[in-house]
């Protein structure tokens, strides 16, 4: 003999199903770990700054709110890796040769997740708590731990020998993360090839004297 549910309990049953299905819908919609603003808070000793990870597709950037400046890298159409320094108060950017070869993969990891590979591979996992976007894996060896965001890959807190990186706050909005890129992309960019030739350009005079690029003949 079949069992029969009371209409109630079926419209019940049927709306417990279709919120558990939204909320998942929902927590996996926000875990795009390629298009995200990471805040972290760098410290070493008794100096702290401020670092912000850039993450929109086939691009990333580290922007310096302090310094004022933003480092971007970009994989390019045969397989290279583009470095382009963006001087946020001057709208100025200087873009350099792409590099390419062995170092190429490891380069761009390391700036994605902010620690490497190998990094990672020298500790021991002892741990994992939540899921989803929210499943945290806890590693550690001598003088080192790391509790890790596994789905964004990105470090939540790691403290190793008197370095500390703490993410202080993330940001998923798509937009937003565009518009920081398509902003930068309009700056008036110098080829790194050419400063050489720049030298009267008080700006690049500027930036040589203040070490943030190489003088260059």
């Amino acid at each position: 003999m079949s069992a029969r549910h009371h209409p109630l309990t079926t419209v019940l049953l049927a709306t417990l199903v279709l919120a558990c299905f939204s909320a998942s819908s929902s927590d996996q919609g926000q875990c795009h770990a390629s298009h995200l603003a990471a805040h972290f808070s760098m410290k070493t000793g008794d100096t702290e700054r401020e670092v912000i990870l850039w993450r929109n597709g086939s691009e990333i950037g580290q922007q310096y709110p302090r310094d004022g400046m933003t480092i971007t890298w970009k994989r390019t159409a045969n397989g290279g890796l583009r470095q382009v320094r963006h001087f946020d108060a001057e709208k100025r950017s200087i873009e350099f040769e792409p590099d390419h070869g062995q170092e190429v993969e490891s380069n761009w990891v390391s700036h994605f997740q902010i620690l490497n590979d190998a990094e990672l591979a020298t500790l021991t996992l002892r741990g994992k708590e939540g899921f989803g976007c929210d499943e945290i894996s806890f590693l550690e060896k001598s003088g080192t731990e790391l509790a890790w965001l596994n789905t964004l890959k990105l470090p939540k807190h790691y403290v190793t020998h008197g370095y500390e990186i703490r993410l202080v706050k993330l940001e998923q909005d798509p937009e937003k993360v565009e518009a920081f890129f398509r902003e930068r992309a309009a700056y008036q960019t110098t080829d790194y090839a050419d400063i050489g030739d720049s030298e009267n350009d008080p700006f690049l005079q500027k930036m040589i004297n203040l070490g943030f690029i190489e003088h260059h003949h």
